[in-house]
């Protein structure tokens, strides 16, 4: 708590401090100095501050599944651990310890993954483009990740420009 306070203290300041220095390219630096700061500190403090508000944006996030009404047979979906699958509706599995309900993601090659309701949280809505011309990723090739690695990296290159405005 209180570590999220101080950072909520920092988040302030460093607002206040752009504010004041605009058009600076040395704003990290000047804030880094006045407040006792390592800049690479400070680049990790900013960086978990962008995380807690990524995590606290998913729960909210427009792309997120309410519940199954919003997805329909067909549908491109976003597993968050393996990437872009299509729904094939629900399926009733018994591994031994009663039936459960898993929705059926199917991948390339044919590949299904099934995924208990209770975890519906790892399934959003795809939204790149036109549901037919989604691209289906491999289950277990690492394509996913690379995905992923070079949409942060993206993000990270945007963050740097905007912060040398």
């Amino acid at each position: 708590m209180a570590k999220h306070k101080r950072d909520l203290k920092r988040e302030r300041t460093w607002r206040r401090h752009i504010a004041d220095q605009p058009g600076s390219g040395h704003t990290v630096r000047a804030y880094c100095e006045t407040h006792r700061l390592r800049e690479t500190s400070f680049y990790f403090w900013r960086a978990e501050i962008a995380k807690r508000d990524r995590e606290a944006r998913k729960t909210t996030a427009e792309g997120m599944l309410r519940d199954l009404s919003e997805v329909k047979v067909g549908d491109p979906v976003v597993h968050e651990s393996h990437g872009i699958g299509r729904y094939l509706g629900l399926e009733n599995l018994d591994f031994g310890d009663g039936e459960t309900e898993f929705l059926t993601l199917e991948y390339t090659r044919g590949d299904k993954l099934y995924v208990p309701v209770s975890q519906l949280h790892l399934i959003s809505r795809y939204s790149g483009g036109p549901p037919e011309t989604a691209p289906l990723h491999d289950l277990g090739s690492g394509q996913w990740e690379k995905a992923k690695k070079k949409a942060a990296a993206r993000v990270r290159d945007t963050a740097a420009e905007l912060l040398n405005l």
